[in-house]
């Protein structure tokens, strides 16, 4: 529900500055309809007392009907579990002040909240924040200057838990997904049996503060698993959040048990499966009760569930069908047609680093239009559908290719691929001689595997071998700088041995001075799927980044924005530079009409200033991605 302050225009104050019109409007604020016997408004008048001047807030700048940034904007801040976000809307010549009122103003908080708790299939956004915060409001003023127009809204979030609180969550999911082995469990009905057995047998439930909805925390993962104590909300936050994180879609079922009552659903093959570990807490020597039951045992026969009407709707029932009996196990997860063979794994380095799966499918798997390839065991999971695949032809036969970009701190990581029909069941997948059947384990390969296989390789050129070295030191150099599985790593002679005066024709020239408005020029790179070579800019106070005209090589160039939790930071950036092009050199300007700075810099300048001024780890990396260019630019040519 969403109220504001009873203004009969809908204005607190009105100013005017000549051609400017500022006016600030009532408060406005919504209470998490979950929660709304145990907060008021109140709350929200303390909370919002000059919200805009805190010292914690962040800001934010976005065109109007750009949802997507919008929605990007207030998950991280809901995420991040920031209290105060400003966000400026810029209308432009639109609308009037009084249509922004009349159509924008409540729109935009709506949308904000909204877009804050929608699922998403992300571990730690949709129903793992929509269950832990209370609710939100915001302060506004809008701001006419001739004919354009702009809204700005001073949020403040209430939550649950504290950004603190969610990072010692974040630490203790990552280490119970790696104990649990979740990303190495091939079954997802084996992964939802490990994760409902932890949250049974470790989770109590919070009879202390059940009847004290001030404490909070009961409602909480954090309570869960910190604490092991909470009531349903925190019970059913923690199987939400593990279903997601071991890739197993969940969602949270809110209804009446003889009082309000929260459990969950999560996806097996074609249906989703009902659980409720508030109830099998602690009754793991006698089995499970409802434990991936269907529909006519949780419901009906049973009897004890009624969900609330939003998750009887025929739009929810639409895209979470349930099984109306229960889930008869791994079975239910794979596909009665199709077969999948694979073929060949590969690496290539031209550009991105990418592993290749070639596989060979039958005509059922082909017609099928939402068939689709999973990769999971690297920084991210990554969904190919079988019609999107690149097709190659090799003696006549078809082979149906499908790339994981790799990141360099991925060196090692098994990558694994497994193919799911339309309905999410696994279908068929063996070798060639269909002697290895890979359908639940999946087919496992590494970018390690492939370059120690070209280093042991009769066959392989001295240049590959080379490039495949200098791979290994770069990805061993980046896991180590990220600290990521570095455990036992270090780097050797063929990194330590380069030294600055190798890199210093990488040194970066500047000329010209920086126009006025503009303080700090900051070099970086991004070794992610592309290398990216990026220059940030701050601006002092007055001024902003549309003031100025941006070239890369002589052409104009837009720059970016980076919605970071410290509020906007505004960048121009060479995407997407191939490996055997890191020494390649880019002029990027900056120009106010009057005065141009100009910046000539090649990925290799960060590599540099790396070695010039960065710590050990910093230093070998920069070393190892030189030697990595060095042998790309050998095996392919610059």
């Amino acid at each position: 529900m969403t109220y504001s302050s009873d203004f009969s225009d809908g204005k607190e104050s009105v100013d005017y500055h000549g051609s400017e019109l500022y006016i600030e409007l009532p408060m406005i604020y919504h209470i998490n309809e979950i929660y709304s016997d145990v907060l008021t408004a109140d709350l929200f008048e303390c909370r919002t007392k000059d919200v805009a001047s805190r010292q914690d807030s962040v800001t934010y700048t976005v065109d109007y009907d750009d949802n997507e940034t919008i929605a990007k904007i207030a998950r991280t801040a809901m995420k991040q579990r920031m209290e105060t976000v400003n966000v400026t809307y810029n209308l432009y010549d639109t609308m009037t002040a009084d249509e922004a009122i009349d159509v924008y103003f409540d729109k935009a908080f709506s949308d904000f909240y909204s877009y804050g708790i929608e699922h998403t299939g992300v571990p730690n956004e949709g129903d793992y924040i929509r269950w832990q915060y209370g609710g939100m409001s915001a302060e506004s003023s809008i701001l006419q200057q001739g004919e354009n127009v702009s809204l700005t809204m001073s949020y403040s979030i209430v939550y649950y838990t504290t950004a603190e609180e969610e990072a010692m969550v974040d630490a203790i999911v990552a280490n119970l997904v790696n104990k649990l082995a979740l990303n190495g469990i091939s079954s997802r009905y084996e992964k939802l049996s490990a994760i409902y057995d932890w949250i049974c047998a470790n989770v109590a439930y919070d009879y202390e503060h059940l009847d004290d909805d001030t404490y909070t925390h009961q409602f909480t993962t954090y309570a869960a698993i910190v604490d092991g104590t909470a009531v349903c909300q925190g019970y059913a936050t923690l199987f939400y959040r593990l279903c997601l994180e071991a890739g197993i879609d969940s969602r949270i079922i809110t209804g009446d048990s003889d009082g309000p009552h929260a459990w969950n659903i999560a996806k097996i093959g074609k249906y989703y499966y009902l659980c409720d570990s508030t109830w099998d807490a602690e009754r793991t020597e006698d089995g499970y009760t409802y434990f991936l039951r269907g529909s006519d045992f949780f419901y009906l026969e049973d009897g004890k569930h009624t969900p609330d009407e939003d998750y009887t709707s025929n739009d929810f029932t639409a895209k979470y069908s349930i099984g109306t009996t229960d889930c008869s196990g791994i079975e239910e997860e794979i596909s009665p047609n199709g077969h999948a063979v694979i073929r060949q794994a590969s690496a290539s380095f031209e550009g991105k680093i990418i592993l290749n799966f070639y596989l060979l499918l039958d005509d059922e798997v082909l017609a099928d239009d939402d068939a689709y390839v999973l990769f999971t065991g690297g920084s991210q999971n990554r969904k190919i559908l079988v019609k999107d695949a690149t097709v190659k032809v090799v003696d006549g036969e078809t082979r149906y290719c499908f790339t994981y970009p790799v990141v360099a701190k991925e060196m090692r990581d098994n990558i694994n691929l497994k193919i799911y029909d339309s309905n999410d069941c696994m279908i068929k997948l063996t070798n060639v001689a269909g002697t290895n059947d890979y359908t639940t384990s999946g087919v496992n390969y590494s970018l390690m595997t492939y370059c120690t296989k070209m280093l042991e390789s009769s066959t392989s050129s001295e240049e590959m071998k080379a490039l495949a070295q200098a791979t290994i030191d770069y990805g061993t150099a980046a896991q180590i700088y990220f600290d990521y599985n570095a455990t036992g790593l270090s780097v050797g002679d063929r990194v330590t041995s380069v030294t600055l005066a190798d890199l210093e024709q990488y040194k970066g020239v500047f000329n010209g001075t920086l126009p006025a408005g503009v303080t700090k020029r900051t070099l970086t790179a991004l070794f992610e799927e592309d290398n990216s070579l990026r220059i940030y800019f701050t601006y002092d106070s007055g001024y902003k980044p549309d003031m100025y005209t941006y070239t890369i090589d002589g052409k104009s160039a837009p720059f970016q924005v980076k919605h970071g939790s410290n509020g906007d930071e505004y960048y121009l950036e060479v995407k997407g530079v191939p490996s055997n092009k890191l020494g390649k050199t880019y002029d990027l300007t900056i120009s106010n009409g009057i005065t141009t700075y100009t910046i000539t810099v090649s990925v290799l300048t960060y590599a540099r200033s790396s070695v010039s001024n960065g710590a050990t780890d910093r230093q070998n990396l920069g070393k190892a991605l030189y030697r990595y260019y060095l042998a790309a630019k050998a095996k392919f040519g610059e």
